[in-house]
């Protein structure tokens, strides 16, 4: 266990060693304000459900507590309804004299449509739709299957005999019973009002009052959530009702051993499994009714409620951890630039160039750092500068001493005289190899200037390639492609010639299979003069082309004119060599663009 420890120990040290400071900030940032934004987010979403759950239940006792108090309400103005009845004289006068009271049958319709319009103005302001019935147990009056009923209308259904007419002195409402009205079942209540003749006390007739219980409910069904909350209305004798679930109506709740709790407490809440597992019964039981009202609602419903505060939270934490990342990233970007430029300052020094700024600034380490980076980067600058004058002097004096080895102006007047010999006996080929290895010594000595322009450059190179074709009879092909904008431009003198000479007497040895060609290009870049010398002769591996740069090559042309370039402009000028075994050479000399 503790060698597999060990070992990701050592897996997780080496990605964090291989990976830039910035992103091993980011990951130690990250880390942390994902610890903490999560566990700040599930405590506030804990403590939040907890205070939202309790809120819910109180909520819920509070809208019971409403709804019951609005069915009271509800239920005492049909109440008030039907006892303004009881003490209308116009409407006594009505029942207990019928038609014959009046002097005229037109009297009688017009006190009737009185009773008609007092009727309907008292039911006028409620919102639900009674329907109003009265019972005539006259018989000098007709009944008009409007509101006029006859007594035997009455005494037909199976709900009136549950209240006989003795017994009604007060009002009281009847159980659930089913009624198909237009097609449509549903359950209905209905309360009775006996109306007495004032003088002896008989019943004249039997007012009515009945709706559909389901519009007297309808407040509860909009609180119901459909399988996850239902709603019980039982009177005092555990009746039912009402229920969200119909086949419940005019069942007992005494029956169902959850319900028990209910109708024998006031109000308050508890938790059960039944009728489904993991519910919870609020129940509150009204004073002026004695009827029961009880609410089931699943945990689930009560849970739901806080969904939207773990989206909220969720969101919250989402938002917090993208700002706080922004912030974190920018912060990063600040501490970690500055050591990025440093590091691509060293990169730089590291390939040779010492012409930089950094443009650090600020005290902390950071800063003491770059001081001290730019000061070493002076000095070094410095100790090569002192050692490229050094080397250019030994490469001057070396020329010099060549120079004077060869003795140029001695040879190249000796040359002179031999032309103008050659030229007066007409040996044509022999004056023509005279000419041109004359004005290469020329070029050569260029009145002791060490720069020239390209334009002298090639043309030495050329005289070069002239006597080449005379000794050798033309064997070789050469080419060149030449930009005529570089002519104006200046170079140091020998530096395409002796390329030109190692083509010719090194990269076409042996070489038999093929027509010996030899290509010159210069072109003109941005910044930069480039020269190519090129050949299709046997070519030489890394080892040989290592060999012509190192210290103990043989010879002097071509480190030396490698040297030369770096001593005079540094990098990326300079000398470059590409070559394959039996895939030819290319050479390119680069100097920059100097007038």
């Amino acid at each position: 266990m503790m060698k597999k420890l060990a070992a990701g120990f050592r897996v997780v040290t080496f990605f964090l060693n291989n990976i830039a400071l910035k992103y091993k900030l980011l990951m130690f940032f990250v880390c942390v304000l994902f610890f903490f934004i999560f566990t700040i987010s599930y405590f506030t979403y804990s403590k939040s459900s907890e205070f939202v759950k309790a809120e819910t239940s109180e909520n819920n006792l509070l809208q019971l507590a409403a709804t019951a108090k609005n069915i009271e309400y509800t239920l005492k103005n049909y109440n008030r309804v039907l006892n303004s009845l009881y003490i209308d004289n116009p409407f006594i006068k009505l029942l207990s004299d019928g038609q014959h009271a009046y002097d005229n049958p037109i009297d009688f319709y017009k006190a009737k449509m009185n009773i008609y319009d007092h009727i309907y103005t008292m039911l006028l302001p409620y919102d639900y739709n009674p329907k109003f019935k009265i019972y005539l147990i006259n018989s000098t009056l007709e009944p008009d299957q409007d509101i006029f009923f006859s007594q035997e209308q009455l005494t037909s259904n199976d709900w009136f005999e549950e209240y006989p007419i003795e017994i009604r002195n007060s009002l009281k409402w009847s159980k659930a019973y089913k009624q198909n009205v237009r097609g449509v079942e549903s359950y209905w209540i209905s309360s009775y009002m006996p109306i007495r003749d004032s003088n002896d006390g008989s019943i004249l007739a039997i007012v009515r009052l009945e709706f559909k219980i389901e519009s007297l409910f309808e407040i509860l069904e909009r609180m119901t959530v459909k399988g996850k909350s239902k709603f019980i209305l039982a009177n005092s004798e555990g009746v039912i009702l009402y229920s969200s679930e119909q086949e419940l109506v005019t069942g007992n709740a005494n029956e169902f051993e959850y319900l028990r709790s209910a109708l024998n407490g006031n109000n308050g809440y508890y938790q059960t499994d039944l009728p489904a597992s993991n519910n919870t019964v609020f129940y509150h039981k009204n004073e002026g009714t004695g009827w029961t009202l009880i609410n089931i609602v699943s945990f689930d419903e009560i849970v739901s409620k806080t969904g939207y505060i773990r989206n909220y939270t969720a969101l919250i934490a989402a938002l917090s951890l993208v700002l706080a990342l922004i912030i974190t990233i920018l912060y990063v970007r600040i501490v970690t630039k500055r050591i990025q430029i440093l590091s691509a300052a060293m990169v730089r020094v590291g390939k040779g160039d010492f012409e930089i700024t950094t443009g650090i600034s600020g005290s902390d380490e950071i800063g003491q750092m770059n001081h001290v980076f730019l000061r070493m980067v002076m000095r070094t600058k410095n100790l090569i500068a002192q050692v490229h004058e050094t080397e250019k002097e030994k490469y001057l004096l070396e020329l010099k001493a060549l120079q004077e080895q060869i003795k140029p102006h001695l040879l190249y007047n000796t040359l002179s005289a031999v032309h103008s010999m050659a030229h007066g006996i007409e040996a044509h080929e022999i004056s023509k190899a005279i000419f041109h290895l004359t004005d290469f010594y020329k070029l050569t000595l260029s009145k002791g200037m060490d720069i020239i322009p390209i334009a002298n450059e090639l043309r030495h190179t050329n005289n070069y390639i002239e006597i080449i074709k005379i000794r050798f009879n033309e064997k070789y092909q050469f080419v060149q492609q030449i930009d005529p904008e570089i002519y104006d431009f200046r170079t140091p003198k020998l530096i395409l010639q002796p390329f030109v000479e190692n083509a010719i007497f090194h990269g076409f040895d042996c070489v038999l299979d093929r027509e010996p060609v030899i290509e010159l290009k210069a072109e003109k870049t941005n910044d930069a003069i480039v020269f190519y010398i090129s050949d299709n002769g046997k070519g030489m591996d890394q080892g040989k082309i290592a060999e012509i740069y190192g210290d103990r090559c043989e010879g002097y042309a071509i480190k030396n004119i490698d040297s030369r370039l770096q001593l005079y402009y540094g990098f990326p000028y300079g000398v470059t060599i590409i070559s394959k075994p039996d895939s030819g050479t290319v050479v390119t000399v680069k100097i920059p663009l100097l007038i």
